[in-house]
């Protein structure tokens, strides 16, 4: 039975993360290195208002996956790693192809320049109910007709399928008053499920452009390895041991949507039934029981 180790996205944070996480030693190093390369004390990173921040956020699950994951790569080295959006870099960290300090950069860049492209008025949104074929048509519906009175084109534009989670679970990205007359939208439809997430900024879409060239800038000082063990590509769900897909992954996993659903039926399809979420978080593990009720769905404990 194979296995693979999951590393989980933005929306679980929450104050005290980086402090209470378990193995000293390997704990402790890997916190100093991060505070001597960011030149800060990270261990203030995941304070309550510390956390409003997105740099902040990014970094502190960034960090706490990497200790998590380099403890259980200790007892069991995983068949592969796949990581869902940020959790990719910690997925890239473990499969030895990202190094924990060029991670650093990488996540600090990234987090802070999600910031400031969009500091308010945006964000994201969960749908359950349908498939993304009648999701798409219903958003370009949407864009087509008119909604309310003085609400301009452009906002109606400015909404996007982000995450495929499931086959009837997604997510949207985008200004926060266009995702609140989506919703209205789609309920006047359909019987949907929405929730409002815990992410401030419009991510895995076209408005991050601007970030992921940044990350292409900032990749050309970095060296990535070639990957000792399977990396799952969030923008492709496709397996590589390729240092350079990796990279790729890694700079337009911003912009493009997440391929969740696909990314594990890959997995499943290559014989993986044991799933290992690395986080202090249980996302992952339940939206996989959702599309694979067979295997074995499990958390770092």
């Amino acid at each position: 039975m194979k296995t693979a180790y999951l590393f989980t996205g933005q929306g679980f944070q929450y104050e005290g993360m980086l402090k209470e996480l378990p193995g000293e030693y390997i704990k402790d190093t890997m916190i100093d290195t991060a505070s001597n390369i960011l030149k800060e004390d990270v261990l203030k990173l995941d304070s309550k208002e510390a956390l409003n921040n997105n740099r902040c956020v990014q970094l502190c699950i960034y960090i706490s996956e990497v200790i998590l994951g380099s403890l259980q790569v200790e007892r069991l080295i995983p068949d592969y790693v796949a990581g869902h959006s940020i959790g990719a870099f910690s997925a890239a960290t473990i499969s030895g192809a990202l190094d924990f300090t060029d991670g650093l950069q990488l996540v600090s860049i990234r987090g802070s320049e999600m910031e400031a492209s969009y500091p308010c008025g945006y964000g994201m949104m969960s749908v359950t109910g349908l498939t993304f074929e009648l999701l798409e048509q219903l958003i370009t519906e949407f864009r087509d007709e008119p909604i309310i009175q003085n609400f301009t084109n452009e906002k109606k534009s400015q909404v996007y399928i982000a995450n495929i989670n499931t086959k009837e679970q997604l997510v949207l990205s985008g200004l926060l008053d266009t995702l609140k007359e989506v919703e209205s939208y789609l309920k006047r439809k359909y019987k949907v499920i929405t929730q409002m997430l815990r992410v401030k900024v419009p991510s895995h879409c076209e408005l991050m452009l601007p970030v992921s060239n940044i990350l292409d800038e900032k990749m050309k000082t970095i060296h990535l390895k070639q990957p000792k063990i399977p990396y799952i590509m969030n923008t492709t769900a496709r397996r590589t041991r390729r240092a350079e897909m990796i990279e790729k992954d890694l700079i337009y996993g911003v912009s493009k949507p997440v391929y969740w659903y696909d990314s594990l039926s890959i997995l499943y399809e290559l014989g993986t039934r044991d799933f290992l979420e690395i986080s202090q978080s249980s996302v992952l593990t339940e939206v996989g029981k959702k599309c694979y009720q067979n295997a074995k769905w499990r958390r770092f404990v």
